[in-house]
């Protein structure tokens, strides 16, 4: 039994050991909770939400253009989303109609695979926004993020986007829009970066699950 349970555990760490090649990749300001300059100076169109603030024309960190900005949607739960704030903290970035963008420090590896995730949101009082948002790679190739779940009224999405690099040294950035619709809300965006396991590392999988695997077969011939 505990030769059994040995070799599980050995499996377990073989498969931990592939899946610790995954690192983040920094992002500025990625939940939009560093203020911007000046901070949230407007309320119109607030309502009476107690804490519903925002500015225009600026998101710390990022390069905007068009009506763009911070938004605190404040402790409402019923007049713009289900849960008070956005998805994670208190602000989110809104777009009605401009982008906002950054270029990050990091570059490719080849044979690295890049997971853009984050939230968008579909306030209770607006239609359907249409958002688009690429993970940007090289400058040229856009790679569209896609919804990981039902989108829902009121509620924030999580979507993901993922790119598979072939050459080393490219620039990798985000482009978000809002191309029409409603309102287009987002927030905690992250990205991280998958090397392809040494063949050490696939050897050991090879080996942990083949132990496991032999263990079970001699368990049933014993059994029976």
């Amino acid at each position: 039994m505990w030769t059994f349970r040995s070799l599980l555990a050995g499996a377990a760490l073989a498969v931990l050991a592939a899946s610790a090649q995954a690192s983040a990749i920094t992002i500025v300001n990625p939940s939009f909770e560093t203020p911007p300059a000046g901070g949230y100076p407007l309320t119109a169109g607030c309502g009476a939400v107690v804490g519903c603030q925002y500015n225009a024309g600026s998101i710390s960190g990022w390069t905007v253009t068009g009506n763009t900005g911070q938004w605190q949607p404040g402790n409402s739960t019923s007049v713009f989303f289900n849960t008070a704030g956005g998805e994670d903290g208190s602000t989110v970035a809104y777009s009605n109609g401009g982008t906002f963008s950054q270029t990050l420090g990091a570059t490719t590896v080849a044979g690295d695979t890049y997971t853009l995730t984050f939230f968008e949101g579909w306030r209770n009082d607006q239609l359907l926004p249409i958002n688009v948002v690429d993970l940007v790679i090289g400058g040229s190739t856009d790679v569209a993020a896609t919804p990981l779940g039902p989108v829902t009224q009121g509620n924030w999405t999580e979507y993901q986007a993922t790119f598979l690099a072939l050459t080393s040294g490219q620039t990798i950035g985000i482009d978000a829009a809002n191309t029409g619709g409603g309102q287009g809300d987002f927030d905690n965006f992250s990205l991280s970066a998958a090397g392809t396991p040494e063949p050490g590392t696939w050897a050991l999988l090879l080996a942990g699950f083949g132990a496991v695997g032999f263990a079970l077969r001699r368990r049933k011939a014993i059994i029976a």
